[in-house]
């Protein structure tokens, strides 16, 4: 193999690697405004509660659904994502 076909397999694999990393952030972006959406819908569960009776609404059945949502989103994610941490703000 000569110098350029090693360079173009380089070129390649940096290509491909660079593709998988944009890939896992889009899907990171994509988990964190799901888990931003979970946590609104939490909040507004919430908001209501605090102005209706409590015995009228089943609020763990409510948080289990929301829990169990995130929890589908996080694990359908799961083979998208690599390994990248987010500084938290």
């Amino acid at each position: 193999m000569t110098e350029v076909d090693e360079l173009q397999i380089l070129r390649y694999k940096a290509t491909e690697d660079e593709t998988l990393y944009q890939k896992s952030i889009m899907e990171k972006v994509r988990v964190k405004m799901a888990l931003k959406s979970y946590q609104q819908t939490l909040d507004e569960v919430k908001r209501q509660l605090a102005s209706t009776e409590r015995e009228s609404i089943d609020v763990e059945a409510l948080v289990k659904v929301e829990m169990d949502n995130m929890s589908k989103e996080i694990e359908r994610s799961r083979g998208s994502l690599l390994n990248i941490n987010f500084k938290k703000e």
